[in-house]
């Protein structure tokens, strides 16, 4: 309301709670309208208190019916921050300048350095001969012009929040995205590095929220591209000691994907190849590239690999992996049998192949062993497997996938996939935002979050291919299993006992195993068995 003549005071109240203000305007009035302060002689007919901004309209006139006040100005917030909100409106977003292009650089622990001929502030095409590449913001580039570039707008991104890098191949399938997370400046630079096979690609940097698990409301516009070709020449394997395999040097190639895959298998029950390399001292290479010290044998698997044989010992499914080498490096293998035994340093015997390649025989599996730097769209669909040592993949909303679903079990099981937030900054997963855990309220949300596009139940011998188009929004799923004694089994260790339950046999290839430890569990592996295959291409 508006007083008829002279001061009139009002308070203003923005916010609840602790974080409330109270701003105390004065106006003074004439004829219920407002004195025009730019008017001759009325200076200061309009004053607000709390570093708010009174702004009348451009007017000649001595009075005004109408004025802005803000809260919110130039550099100036006057208001505790958490009672601002962002605008994510996709039609604002839009006028909004596109970001640089991420820069490309490679990592020695959280040293970054940028690949070279990256001259351009905005968009670069480069070519790369090594499969792992890291990921950063413009001031990271070592161009002569950066200093100039960061005085200005580039790719930094609000404090504290998600850089999604994501990859779109050009004819060949692209990895999953990865993520950073951004200092408290803005700079981000991904923690890890992503593994390519030969190909061109299109990198391109959102921005989320830390707390968008889910990366489903970006906060700005999508970034310029970076064109990043991987051209990594093919090398020659070899036998080395200790069982193991290396790479023949030449031309300066960092290293090389090796391709393994099962012939033969007449291994244990339940029992998985685990693979993992070392230096050339022998010491552990974690998958995060850290060397030796406090690196155990579980940091250092770069895959597994097996065969899953039913009741009777008749195969039911061979498993094949794609690993990244590095020139130097030996792969090396391990036996984990189905009840958790571990045998480090099995006998391994490698020999060469008519036509080239390795034939090795280790733990009853045989395997034949080649070097092959395009990799298929399912060893690029096991990526997030390779980087995180879980049988988890990373899908797309509205793809499709071939689901080979086999098994060998007295129970008729049902199985599905469930998907799971990952927290960029922790790495802690949910479901539903519930943490995951060995409680009841965990096991519920993953019930009540299962894809509806896939639940295959089956029991007793059986082989069937199903087609799954992802309903839910894209990221990342993890199988799961329900019994019929009411139990339900998840990746890793939140089932009973502390027990996995879950067993990769290659790339995309679960088995699980249908009892608990305490239910008579022979931890063979094979009451239900899934292979997952992209029907079309992978981030294209």
């Amino acid at each position: 309301p508006k007083a008829a003549d002279g001061v009139a005071w009002y308070q203003v109240l923005v916010g609840e709670g602790d974080a409330q203000k109270t701003f105390n305007l004065y106006t003074t009035m004439s004829g219920s309208q407002f004195l025009n302060p730019d008017y001759a002689g009325q200076a200061g007919s309009l004053a607000v208190d709390g570093l708010a901004l009174v702004t009348p309209p451009s007017s000649g006139a001595q009075t005004i019916p109408t004025f802005t006040l803000s809260f919110a100005y130039s550099g100036t917030t006057t208001l505790d921050p958490s009672l601002l909100v962002q605008n994510t409106n996709t039609s604002f977003i839009a006028t909004l300048p596109a970001p640089n292009a991420p820069v490309a650089g490679t990592l020695a622990g959280d040293v970054f350095t940028a690949v070279a001929n990256q001259a351009s502030q905005v968009s670069n095409a480069i070519t790369v001969s090594d499969a792992e590449v890291a990921f950063g913001w413009t001031g990271l580039n070592s161009a002569t012009g950066t200093p100039s570039w960061v005085s200005g707008y580039t790719n930094k991104i609000g404090a504290l929040n998600v850089a999604q890098i994501s990859f779109a191949g050009q004819g060949v399938s692209g990895p999953q995205p990865v993520t950073a997370v951004a200092d408290i400046d803005g700079q981000w630079v991904t923690s890890a590095m992503q593994q390519f096979g030969n190909g061109t690609y299109a990198v391109t940097m959102h921005e989320y929220s830390a707390s968008d698990t889910s990366f489903a409301t970006p906060l700005g516009p999508v970034s310029s591209p970076l064109t990043l070709t991987v051209n990594v020449a093919d090398l020659a394997l070899q036998a080395a000691g200790n069982g193991g395999l290396s790479l023949v040097a030449a031309g300066g190639t960092a290293g090389n994907w090796v391709r393994l895959d099962v012939l033969q298998a007449a291994q244990a029950t339940g029992a998985t190849l685990l693979l993992y390399a070392v230096d050339a001292t022998g010491q552990l290479i974690g998958r995060d590239g850290t060397v030796g010290g406090a690196v155990t044998l579980e940091d250092a698997i770069l895959a597994r690999v097996g065969a899953a044989p039913d009741d009777h010992g008749v195969n039911l499914l061979k498993g094949g992996q794609s690993v990244w080498l590095g020139v130097g490096e030996q792969l090396r293998f391990a036996v984990l049998t189905g009840d958790h035994v571990l045998n480090p340093t099995p006998a391994v015997d490698v020999s060469s192949q008519p036509g080239g390649g390795l034939h090795i025989a280790v733990a009853g599996l045989e395997l034949n062993a080649t070097t092959d730097n395009t990799l298929a769209d399912a060893a690029v669909l096991a990526g997030s497997q390779r980087m995180s040592g879980l049988p988890v993949v990373y899908l797309q909303h509205g793809e499709t996938l071939d689901v080979q679903v086999t098994g060998s079990s007295a129970n008729t099981n049902s199985l599905g996939f469930v998907h799971i937030d990952v927290d960029a900054a922790t790495g802690d997963w949910s479901v539903g935002g519930v943490p995951a855990g060995d409680t009841e309220a965990y096991l519920s949300a993953v019930r009540s979050h299962l894809d509806p596009g896939l639940l295959a139940t089956s029991g007793g011998a059986f082989n069937q291919t199903l087609h799954w188009t992802v309903s839910g929004t894209t990221g990342f799923y993890a199988p799961v299993l329900l019994t019929p004694s009411g139990e339900t089994f998840v990746i890793g260790e939140n089932n009973p006992g502390g027990r996995e339950q879950v067993r990769m046999y290659g790339e995309n290839t679960f088995g699980f195993e249908d009892l608990a430890y305490n239910q008579g569990s022979d931890f063979d592996y094979n009451d239900m068995i899934v292979r997952l295959a992209p029907a079309s291409g992978l981030f294209l």
